[in-house]
């Protein structure tokens, strides 16, 4: 179990380092800052379980529980959450600032792309902190989670040729059906896979104190919302990534015809046709300009029809459980049964989809 948790921790940090702080930090600080986002995360849980769990602990890093021993777990949850909340706030800044972009690209002229990587950013940080939330012996599930999102990607994504020549393939806008029901059936399917059920005693309450010390109802209902939707939260942000995948390869597929002809300009030198290739860089880079609002209008018509599809979905749910909760009123098994029916009918429709999907997912759509 630990080897599998561990291995999804080093995933996790290998992709904070590489994706996250990638052209904002220089290779060697971004390996640093990941491992000290990840770590604290992992020896909270490590100390955590030994103190919920001991039996699936064991002897396991008893030097680490040592040394951390004089520090209490909501002090150490409190650093983990306290370094979440610093890296996410400096992603956003410096990205926003510019420090995201690829100099060269900027170099080639290339000013009007915006870092459509911003999403998948936050997405990593906001993974670790479902992971550090979750129960240890989901946290591989997570690795799975990410393998099965790229396969996803590659099972529905269209591949298409530009129309420059010696140019590489990039993909089209997923279908937005195909794609929404697929989010849809994973996260239901996940809620269950992390040891959920819909009954009302299966609720894990262990974390959602992580980091409270005193009463505050808010704090202990988003972590206790977190640590049971752990998995459709990762699903319902996992979308707006994948939306966004195709224009990241449109842009650098872009960016790799703009930087192949002046590459033949710089090998052909002075010759009589270079206005030619230069004349056709200029016009390459025009169209790439002129259709970037048209693509943004598209991309906004893509995240409403994927948002009016679940919409649609938690409609039909709610109306479902209405009308039984309605006719069996008066039912022996209304408060054992269609109780809490109702209470996970309002979970899924307040919690997860007005908040995560439509708000969450909506802010990491915009800054895409």
């Amino acid at each position: 179990l630990w080897t599998l948790i561990i291995t999804a921790y080093i995933q996790l940090a290998f992709r904070i380092g590489r994706r996250t702080f990638a052209d904002i930090l220089a290779p060697e600080f971004a390996t640093i800052s990941a491992i000290s986002l990840v770590l604290p995360s992992f020896v909270f849980k490590l100390n955590f379980t030994q103190a919920d769990a001991p039996e699936l602990v064991g002897g396991l890093a008893e030097t680490i529980r040592e040394w951390t021993s004089e520090l209490d777990l909501v002090t150490q949850a409190r650093t983990a959450f306290v370094g979440l909340s610093i890296a996410t706030l400096a992603v956003l800044i410096m990205v926003l600032l510019g420090y995201g972009r690829d100099e060269e690209a900027v170099k080639r002229g290339a000013s009007g792309f915006t870092d459509s990587r911003l999403t998948s950013r936050l997405h990593d940080l906001l993974t670790l902190f479902l992971i550090t939330q979750t129960r240890a012996q989901n946290i591989p599930l997570f690795m799975f989670f990410d393998l099965q999102a790229q396969i996803l990607f590659h099972l529905l994504s269209r591949p298409t040729v530009p129309i420059a020549t010696n140019s590489h393939t990039y993909t089209k806008p997923l279908p937005v059906l195909s794609t929404t029901v697929t989010i849809l059936l994973m996260a239901h399917t996940s809620f269950f896979a992390l040891g959920n059920s819909n009954a009302i005693s299966s609720i894990d309450l262990s974390n959602a104190y992580n980091g409270v010390s005193g009463y505050n109802v808010v704090a202990v209902g988003v972590l206790l919302f977190a640590s049971n939707w752990a998995g459709p939260i990762y699903w319902s942000t996992c979308a707006a990534v994948l939306f966004t995948l195709p224009s990241i390869e449109q842009e650098e597929a872009a960016l790799d015809r703009l930087e192949k002809a002046a590459e033949r300009q710089r090998t052909l030198g002075n010759k009589k046709w270079i206005h030619e290739e230069r004349e056709l860089l200029r016009q390459q880079a025009a169209d790439v300009s002129a259709s970037a609002p048209k693509q943004e209008k598209k991309d906004h018509d893509i995240w409403h029809e994927h948002i009016s599809i679940m919409s649609i979905f938690i409609s039909a749910s709610l109306l479902a459980v209405m009308v039984a909760c309605t006719m069996l009123r008066t039912h022996l098994f209304i408060w054992t049964v269609f109780s809490p029916k109702y209470l996970y009918a309002m979970a899924w429709a307040v919690a997860w989809h007005l908040i995560v999907n439509i708000g969450i997912g909506g802010v990491l759509w915009s800054v895409r």
